[in-house]
């Protein structure tokens, strides 16, 4: 772990803090890159592109989709 002469001067609770920080953006960060990358390949990948367009094909319409219920 890299110490920067900030940190060896701040009290010890100050260092918690500080390390509890950079952590929390770090998994944050973490999170919102893993959801940009699922938005990605949900938009982008090919074998769901194929199943949309096998889905047309045989005319299934969106309002079909065995999931959703319509009342």
């Amino acid at each position: 772990m890299v110490r920067t002469v900030a940190m060896r001067s701040q009290p010890a609770p100050v260092k918690i803090m500080l390390t509890l920080t950079a952590i929390v953006a770090y998994v944050l960060a973490c999170i919102v890159a893993l959801a940009f990358g699922a938005r990605w390949v949900l938009k982008n990948d090919p074998l769901l592109k194929q199943q949309q367009l096998l889905d047309s094909a045989t005319g299934a319409r969106t309002d079909d989709h065995p999931t959703l219920t319509h009342h």
